[in-house]
């Protein structure tokens, strides 16, 4: 059961032995490049404890100015950005995209947890450029009416997981190349350590112990870890697994195109596909 909902989850025909090494290749490659961004710049992590003086409609205007250099054209739609009420604000909710009627897409709305501390990549994963952006584009575009009850939770995950990393460079605080590498890493470990507990958990019966004995070398909390995948499998796996295809899709088209790669030209592929 797990290996088919590990595909459908990933919205990739992978099996669990490649997708574990892919992962732990992956999280093995990012440690190595925080470690040598911080043995050359120690002061990059310190540009972390920045703050955004906006709240979440200015974070909002601001992605939809500046997605317009590498993204197509958004659909012409409304939204209402507001917080969650601290009642049901719970630690696993930090903002969500209320997926609108496929007859009245042009109504949109978000909430976010008053908590979210990362504001702006919350906002990009969530509206612009991410699944507010991503869902009305694809009904704008007049997609066949079937595409509406399929479910391709892997590519619409990946693409707002992927649009969520490249609104690091959109922020005006002035990080440094190296900050923005860091921030990103650290918000790709968190969603790859979660995928890998996952496949240990509920594929080979991983237990809490064995778990936080894994975790503990990344400096994480095993048995909270435990306790997130635990819930229900496979919840995870769309974010990490997801933005890793989506990930490799842009390097390759780059690779292959050289000079000649355009964003704009590479998002537009994506979102008509």
């Amino acid at each position: 059961y797990y290996e088919v909902l590990l595909k459908d989850n990933c919205s990739a025909d992978i099996t669990v032995k490649e997708a574990k090494k892919l992962l732990e290749d992956t999280i093995d490659d990012a440690i190595g490049t925080m470690i040598k961004i911080m043995q050359k710049n120690p002061s990059a992590y310190d540009e972390l404890y920045y703050t955004l003086d906006m709240d979440a409609n200015e974070a909002l205007v601001d992605l939809q100015e500046k997605i317009q250099e590498n993204y197509p054209k958004a659909a012409d739609v409304k939204y209402i950005v507001d917080y969650l009420d601290p009642s049901i604000a719970g630690e696993y909710i930090v903002a969500y995209y209320l997926i609108p009627p496929v007859d009245n897409y042009k109504e949109n709305v978000i909430r976010v947890n008053p908590s979210c501390t990362d504001l702006y990549s919350t906002l990009a994963h969530e509206g612009y450029p991410g699944h507010l952006y991503q869902n009305t584009y694809a009904l704008e575009h007049n997609y066949h009416p079937i595409a509406n009850v399929l479910n391709y939770i892997g590519y619409t995950e990946g693409w707002a997981v992927y649009v969520e990393m490249d609104s690091y460079n959109m922020m005006d605080v002035h990080l440094s190349k190296d900050a923005i590498t860091l921030a990103q890493m650290n918000t790709y470990l968190s969603h790859y350590l979660v995928c890998l507990a996952d496949i240990m958990v509920h594929y080979e019966g991983a237990t809490v112990d064995e778990v936080e004995d894994y975790m503990y070398q990344y400096g994480m909390d095993g048995a909270y870890i435990y306790e997130v995948v635990l819930q229900e499998a496979g919840t995870y796996l769309p974010y990490g697994m997801g933005y890793l295809q989506m990930s490799a899709l842009q390097q390759k088209a780059e690779k292959a195109l050289g000079k000649k790669y355009q964003a704009k030209e590479f998002h537009e592929v994506v979102l008509n596909a």
